[in-house]
C-alpha cells in the first residue's frame, strides 16, 4: 500500500470523528464517501463496513476523549454542566487533538476554548483560570522524575540555584485555588502559585507574593541568583529583601524543591 493510498484512508477515520452530524442512510454514507479521496477498494472496504459500524467508531473515540477531559478537570466540567458536552463536540470537530497522548488532550482542549471563555459573558469569568489550575496538578505529577541533580548546600549570588525539574510557576487572575465547589463567584485577584510535589510525589500549592513569582521564575531561566533578585526587584520597584529572601529560599529548601547552588 502506498504512503499516499494510506494517508487518504486515515483522513477519513479522522474525518469520521470529526464529522458532527453522522449519515443515517445508505445514500447519506455514499455520498459522505464521495466527498473522500479514496481509491475505489478502499471505498467498496468502507461500504461494506457500513455507516453503523464506522460511526460507532466515532462515537467510542469522543466518549474516550471527553472522559479523558473530564478526569483532569472535573471541576471545570461541573461549572460547565451541560455545555461541557457541546464545548467537546465543538472542538472535535473544529479542531481535533494532535497529540498522540491521551494525557494531553484536556491540556489542548483548555488551550483551544480557554481565550473564547474569557470573553463569554454567560460562564464564570474564572473559569479558564481554573482549568487551568486543575491541569498543573497533572503537568507537575506527571514530569519526569529523576535523582536530584548535583548541588552545592551552599547559595551563592553569581550562581544559579538547582530546582525540583518538576515545579511550575502558574500566573491567575483569580484566586482559584481558594474556590470551593460551593462558590458562585469568585473575585479577581492576582494571583502567583508554585506548583510541585512533596516528599511523597504529592502535589502541593504555596501562594508567591508578586516578586517571590518574578524571582522564581528568572533561577528557572537558569539565571544567577543575585541577578534574579535585581532584576525582580527592578521590574516591581522595590528594594532588595535580604531577610525576606533568606527565609524564602529556606522555606523552598525545606519543602524540598531547592538543592543548593548549580
Amino acid at each position: 500500500m502506498t504512503k499516499e493510498r494510506l494517508a487518504s484512508i486515515l483522513e477519513a477515520m479522522i474525518d469520521s470523528v470529526r464529522e458532527p452530524s453522522p449519515p443515517k442512510d445508505a445514500a447519506g454514507f455514499g455520498k459522505w464517501l464521495g466527498g473522500r479521496p479514496l481509491a475505489e477498494d478502499d471505498r467498496r472496504a468502507f461500504e461494506g463496513l457500513g455507516a453503523r459500524r464506522l460511526f460507532l467508531y466515532r462515537t467510542l473515540v469522543r466518549r474516550n476523549l471527553e472522559n479523558a477531559i473530564r478526569e483532569e478537570v472535573p471541576r471545570t466540567a461541573e461549572r460547565l454542566g451541560p455545555r461541557f458536552g457541546t464545548e467537546i463536540d465543538r472542538f472535535f470537530t473544529e479542531e481535533m487533538p494532535r497529540s498522540h497522548y491521551l494525557r494531553d488532550v484536556a491540556f489542548e482542549w483548555v488551550e483551544w476554548a480557554g481565550p473564547r471563555w474569557q470573553t463569554d459573558e454567560t460562564l464564570p469569568p474564572f473559569l479558564s483560570d481554573l482549568a487551568r489550575h486543575e491541569l498543573s496538578a497533572f503537568e507537575v505529577a506527571g514530569a519526569d522524575a529523576g535523582p536530584p541533580p548535583p548541588a552545592e548546600p551552599e547559595l551563592r549570588l553569581d550562581r544559579p540555584v538547582v530546582l525540583d525539574p518538576a515545579l511550575r510557576v502558574c500566573r491567575y487572575g483569580f484566586p482559584v485555588h481558594r474556590l470551593r465547589d460551593e462558590d458562585a463567584a469568585l473575585a479577581p485577584e492576582l494571583t502567583t502559585l508554585l506548583v510541585y510535589r512533596d516528599a511523597e510525589h504529592d502535589v502541593r500549592y504555596l501562594e508567591l507574593t508578586p516578586l517571590a513569582g518574578l524571582i522564581v521564575e528568572h533561577l528557572l531561566a537558569r539565571e544567577s541568583l543575585g541577578p534574579s533578585i535585581t532584576r525582580a526587584c527592578a521590574a516591581l520597584g522595590v528594594g532588595f529583601p535580604v531577610e525576606e529572601s533568606a527565609r524564602f529560599f529556606a522555606d523552598l529548601a525545606e519543602r524540598g524543591v531547592l538543592y543548593g547552588a548549580g
